[in-house]
């Protein structure tokens, strides 16, 4: 009687430990999803950036070159 009593209760009980960890599994994957997403939102931002900072830099370049040149007609 008692093994059966312990059977009947321990069946629940493993099965929503399995439930359990099928909820973590899956928040792990969303977290992991989440992530990468961000990684790649910011990695695309960060690339703007640089874009933006190689363009400025071209503009000053030149804008420098201009500069010595005028003063070399001085």
């Amino acid at each position: 009687m008692k093994k059966m009593l312990c059977l009947a209760l321990a069946i629940p009980l493993f099965m929503a430990c399995g439930e359990k960890k099928k909820e973590t599994t899956n928040s792990v994957e969303e977290l992991t999803e989440t992530i990468q997403q961000q990684k790649n939102e910011l990695s695309q931002k960060v690339d703007s950036v640089v874009d933006e900072m190689e363009k400025t830099k071209s503009e000053i370049d030149h804008s420098i070159k201009k500069i010595d040149s005028l003063l070399e007609d001085f």
